[in-house]
């Protein structure tokens, strides 16, 4: 997935600079998709820029949308 991004050159020291950490970009990616997974409610993220430095990531801006939470009938099931 990551050699796929336009910017990949830049990820990888361009024009003498260091590069990024790639393994960042993806754990970014993975948590997010895990995030998604536990918690339905998310109806849209956007992370807008994810900052890849040298050693990790960070998320400058990030909007959440979220649904409504529906009420469901009491159950002795476990849900994970």
């Amino acid at each position: 997935m990551v050699e796929n991004l336009k910017g990949v050159a830049l990820l990888r020291g361009y024009r003498g600079h260091a590069p990024a950490d790639e393994r960042a970009v993806v754990d970014a990616v993975l948590r997010v998709s895990a995030l998604l997974e536990i918690c339905p409610e998310i109806q849209e993220l956007d992370i807008n820029p994810l900052k890849v430095l040298e050693r990790g990531a960070r998320a400058v801006d990030v909007r959440v949308r979220l649904s409504r939470r529906q009420m469901t009938a009491p159950t002795r099931r476990i849900s994970y």
